[in-house]
């Protein structure tokens, strides 16, 4: 039954969407483009431009206290569309052709096979516990926590730090999902999160991948080709048990750094820049330039990564082309910086100026180092002797072996299809500015890894990269386009296609039958716990448990403290984890520990029966619900 009302929802979403999204993004694109005639590129163009108009409108009216005015001004695009660009009294009849059928069916197989990754999760099961499939659980947790913020207040206060509002964090994806639920109410958060959004970002990002190919290798092949990859083209990771001398027998996808874009939606924000990234380079390549600067410029506020890399690359071929097309890019670069910058300035802070420092080779280093990765111990020796004896020219030998295992190992057949046609890429970016931009892209994601960190957390720089993953399949389609033509038995053809996907998806079939199985649970107390908690009137939470966080996703109350994600923000929370810890020690007595809580105006306390006992809770405030596990207390 729980199953049945979700497919029902979804169906609703998807009808809705044609008015939340469609019809707006419609009435902008004719009024821009009035000789455009509907196809799919069109299509998709009005839908992804009608998403940035309704994040775009949220940002306004959440800023003006006035969200209310949303659902007039929906209302009025939707009619204005609808008016002027009537639909069609009957639906045309139309047969659809063999190169369609298969183009659906991979958006299709696509879609649901990057859905199943996450669908399943946050729907309650029999024994009233959450189930959560192959999700990244601290993660998803966190954004319903800042999409439920967002209803609260905006801009946002920080839900895992009270009192401070939530900066250097790109949160309009949040801002998003928080609309709609806002337009929708039943529509909840973890609905959107985990099972809405997903199905219509994955059909968005295949039908991107498909106009771009078209688009660039001027064949529905290519696109189609294009779109298999950018579904399923993976990383080399399942090469590394037969790596002679290699200890390391355990691979996954980011066995040699980058998460594939098969696993996206699990981080949905970078899905959603994938989709931008995309579409701006089609539309420049259709010479829609307004379109690339909607798309672009909102691309940081989504993913400040991609907007950096867009921005890099765009003033970089500036400064290497002739003076006509430096005045066309710096047009470009200009208005996209601009929108850039009034998305995300009101959700900086003064430590932003720091977020990134100079490390170069640190991705390498670890690639070697971490046994997560692909340790190799003698390497790492021979570094160190190296340097102690300043042999310099070894160790650039060394850090360009593990570089070119960490581009090889992680684009996987992409850079081996694009070589097959190596002089023809050369002409094309020599002679075709999207081409050039393209390859500048991918050499910035590349770069940008191996010679910056952020400070807070190292790891998630790799984000850079990860374009590099989407921009390298239409070189690689075109190569493999290429390739299959030198076929000329049909039969000869199909053999060689599926050695070459089963070599580009072995590796994410692999992980969506096993690595993404895994699974976690909020079990049916703790559940019932957030659900009360979640009915109470508003106020701060104070919890030493170490899921702390959802009180915030589930239970809708900020959280004095919760280490998840926090120090990603800047915050320094050394100070609050000390008070912490003091105030569930044995030192406080009760009347320190009630002034504690009424300087810090705590509200809740939110614990286990051992802690309640251990502070003796029930002197603090009023009991408002316990059970074996939990224990809310609410303070006078």
């Amino acid at each position: 039954m729980v199953y049945l009302i979700m497919f029902v929802k979804l169906l609703f979403f998807l009808f809705a969407s044609l008015f939340l999204f469609y019809l707006p993004g419609k009435l902008l694109y004719r009024r821009l483009y009035p000789d455009k005639k509907t196809s799919l590129a069109s299509v998709t163009l009005a839908f992804s431009l009608g998403i940035v108009l309704f994040t775009l409108s949220c940002f306004v009216f959440y800023w003006l206290r006035l969200k209310f005015l949303i659902w007039p001004v929906l209302i009025g695009a939707d009619f204005a569309c609808l008016r002027l660009y009537p639909l069609p009294p009957a639906f045309p009849k139309f047969k659809l052709a063999r190169q369609q059928l298969v183009l659906i069916a991979l958006i299709v197989i696509g879609t649901a096979t990057q859905a199943s990754l996450i669908f399943p999760s946050s729907i309650p099961q029999k024994d009233g516990s959450l189930f959560f499939l192959g999700t990244p659980f601290m993660d998803a947790t966190w954004h319903l926590a800042i999409i439920n913020q967002i209803q609260q207040h905006f801009p946002p206060a920080h839900p895992n730090f009270s009192g401070e509002m939530l900066k250097n964090y790109h949160y309009l994806y949040d801002l998003l999902l928080a609309g709609v639920n806002y337009i929708f109410p039943f529509l909840t958060a973890a609905d959107l999160y985990f099972q809405l959004f997903p199905i219509l970002l994955a059909t968005l990002y295949g039908l991107a991948n498909f106009i771009l190919g078209n688009s660039l290798g001027k064949n529905k092949q290519i696109g189609i080709l294009a779109v298999f990859l950018g579904y399923f083209a993976s990383s080399f990771a399942y090469l590394i048990p037969l790596i002679p001398g290699q200890s390391q027998t355990v691979w996954h996808e980011s066995s040699f750094w980058m998460i594939q874009p098969f696993s996206m939606l699990l981080n949905q924000h970078l899905a959603m820049s994938f989709v931008l990234l995309i579409l701006g380079f089609f539309a420049l390549n259709q010479k829609q330039t307004f379109l690339t600067i909607i798309f672009w410029g909102f691309l940081a506020g989504f993913k400040v990564y991609g907007g950096i890399v867009v921005i890099v690359s765009l003033v970089l071929a500036a400064l290497f082309n002739p003076w006509p097309v430096k005045f066309k890019l710096f047009k470009l670069v200009i208005p996209i910086t601009l929108v850039a910058i009034l998305l995300i300035l009101p959700a900086s802070s003064q430590s932003s100026t720091g977020f990134f420092i100079l490390y170069p080779g640190y991705f390498l280093r670890k690639l070697v180092e971490d046994p997560d990765r692909l340790p190799i111990p003698d390497w790492i020796l021979r570094e160190e002797y190296y340097r102690s004896v300043g042999n310099w020219p070894r160790i650039v030998q060394l850090r360009l072996n593990q570089l070119a295992i960490f581009i090889f190992g992680n684009l996987g057949i992409r850079p081996l299809m694009t070589l097959l046609l190596i002089g023809s890429v050369f002409k094309k970016i020599k002679s075709d500015l999207v081409w050039q931009l393209l390859f500048i892209d991918i050499a910035i994601c590349l770069i940008l890894p191996q010679v910056i960190i952020q400070i807070s957390q190292p790891a998630i720089t790799i984000q850079f990269a990860y374009y590099a993953l989407v921009l390298f399949n239409y070189p690689a389609a075109m190569g493999i386009y290429w390739l299959a033509g030198r076929f000329k038995s049909i039969r000869l053809r199909a053999i060689a296609f599926t050695v070459v996907f089963i070599f580009a998806g072995l590796t994410c079939i692999r992980e969506a039958l096993f690595e993404y199985r895994k699974t976690y649970l909020i079990d049916n107390l703790q559940y019932q716990a957030l659900k009360n908690l979640a009915t109470l009137p508003g106020g701060i939470v104070l919890s030493n448990l170490p899921d702390s966080h959802l009180c915030n996703s589930f239970g809708q109350k900020p959280v004095w403290l919760s280490l998840n994600n926090t120090e990603l923000t800047g915050i320094d929370t050394k100070s609050r984890q000390e008070k912490l810890a003091w105030f569930f020690s044995n030192i406080p007595d009760e009347n320190q520990r009630r002034m504690f809580l009424n300087t810090e105006k705590i509200n809740y306390l939110y614990l286990n029966s051992s802690q309640c006992q251990t502070i003796h809770c029930l002197y603090l405030g009023k009991q408002v619900y316990a059970n074996t596990q939990v224990v809310i207390i609410r303070l006078p």
